[in-house]
Formats: C-alpha cells, sequence, structure tokens
C-alpha cells in the first residue's frame, strides 16, 4: 500500500446490513459489503464462478488460490475468501468481514463517506492529528468503547449499520431521565463530539450505540489490529 491518503479512497453507505463500498477482487470491480459481525470474508458464489476463482459445483466452501483485494488505489493480498450461496445486500458480491478487519487499519471520513486503507507510514502519523481510545471488537462483530453521556459513563457499540447517531437504552436512565429536547453531550477519552439531540424513542435494554454520525465533522480510525479508535481532532475536512 502507499497510496495518498484522501486522495483516493472508496465511497461507502450505510445499509442495515453495514457499509457498502465499491472495492475489486485481481482489478474486477464489485460491491463489497463491511460487516464485522460476519466471522469469514466471502465471496457470492455466483461472482467466483464467473471469475473462476472456484471450480463448478456446491461443494467448494472456498477461493481456490490467493486474491489482491483493492479498495480505492490501495490493495492487499487474501489467501482465501468462503463462498456464500447470498449476501443481504442486493447487488453486493463480496462481504468484509473481522478477519480482513482485524487485520488492517481503516479510516472513515464521515461527512464524506470515505473509506481509506493506512499503510505504516499513514499509521504512525496518526497521532499528529487524532486521539485515540481503546476498542474490542467480541466475537460478534461488536466494536466497544468507552463513553461518557451527559456525565454518565457507559459502554458504547460503534455501529456501522446505524443510520441513527445515537440510540440509548431505557434502563440506563431509569433514576436520572433526560428532559424532553435536552441534547446529548457525548466525550469518547478525552474527545467531546458534537452535541447530538436526544432520540425520539429508546431501546428496552441496556445498550448505547453511537452510528457514523455521532462523529460528523471528523473522521475516524478503527485501529483493530491495536485495539484503538482514533478520532481526529479538527474537522474532517483537508
Amino acid at each position: 500500500m502507499g497510496a495518498a491518503w484522501g486522495i483516493v479512497s472508496g465511497k461507502f453507505v450505510i445499509t442495515a446490513a453495514g457499509l457498502l463500498i465499491a472495492s475489486r477482487i485481481d482489478q474486477t470491480r464489485l460491491q463489497a459489503l463491511v460487516d464485522p459481525h460476519v466471522a469469514s470474508s466471502a465471496v457470492t458464489r455466483s461472482f467466483a464462478e464467473q471469475r473462476h476463482l472456484v471450480g463448478p459445483g456446491a461443494a467448494q466452501t472456498a477461493t481456490r488460490h490467493p486474491l489482491s483485494i483493492g479498495i480505492g488505489a490501495e490493495e492487499f493480498d487474501q489467501p482465501n475468501l468462503a463462498i456464500a450461496d447470498r449476501l443481504p445486500v442486493p447487488g453486493a458480491d463480496m462481504v468484509i468481514g473481522r478477519d480482513i478487519l482485524s487485520a488492517h487499519v481503516i479510516a472513515l471520513d464521515v461527512d464524506r463517506r470515505d473509506l481509506s486503507l493506512l499503510d505504516k507510514g499513514e499509521i504512525e502519523r496518526l497521532p499528529r492529528r487524532f486521539t485515540a481510545v481503546p476498542m474490542t471488537m467480541n466475537d460478534e462483530g461488536q466494536i466497544r468503547v468507552t463513553i461518557a453521556i451527559n456525565g454518565l459513563r457507559a459502554e458504547a457499540s460503534v455501529c456501522l449499520s446505524q443510520t441513527d447517531p445515537l440510540e440509548i437504552g431505557t434502563s440506563i436512565w431509569q433514576s436520572s431521565p433526560p428532559a424532553r429536547g435536552e441534547a446529548a453531550h457525548i466525550t469518547v477519552g478525552r474527545t467531546g463530539l458534537d452535541d447530538i439531540a436526544w432520540p425520539g424513542k429508546n431501546v428496552a435494554s441496556d445498550r448505547v450505540t453511537l452510528g457514523l454520525d455521532a462523529f460528523k465533522g471528523r473522521t475516524i480510525v478503527l485501529d483493530l489490529p491495536h485495539g484503538r479508535l482514533w478520532i481526529s481532532t479538527t474537522s474532517a475536512s483537508r
């Protein structure tokens, strides 16, 4: 890898299943779904057969030779991909799951809807413009960080498939529910996000989830190999 970060990247669309992006396999273009809830990255059987990545027949469960996967100007080698009969998003022929996400560092420019893969040099320069907080991803694909909402400490999931910037479980606020129209003041580590309007409906659980639009005006970096979420200290504009 080695493209200039932010100059060549992949546009993404938030869907109910994850982020939909333009991608490539061995220079053949296709739509890919970024979904951390999927353990093993996969390609549809129809695409694999068309590109001779597998032989005909339903017995084969993975591609038969290493692949080059590209996003924007960046490419990386992948030993193989699992074979899926279908994906949850029409038109998508590949899903990028936890195995790939856990091996690469991915930047998301929220306002521009740009996704970039970062190389080693770009990762080393992150502390100049970003602050980092600890981040984990569990076996179910939940990306977890510790935040504060109106001063209350809470564990939150960063949900790539959530269009609302904030969802909050009702049980969290049973003792001191927020007033109608109150803004949610969210802090992630030392970074205060722009205030978010309190959700119109709350989830009947103790769950807190942040959609990407909670980070409007910023770029975030999912650094799963090192267990860190990086948040830009200034506006996402470059």
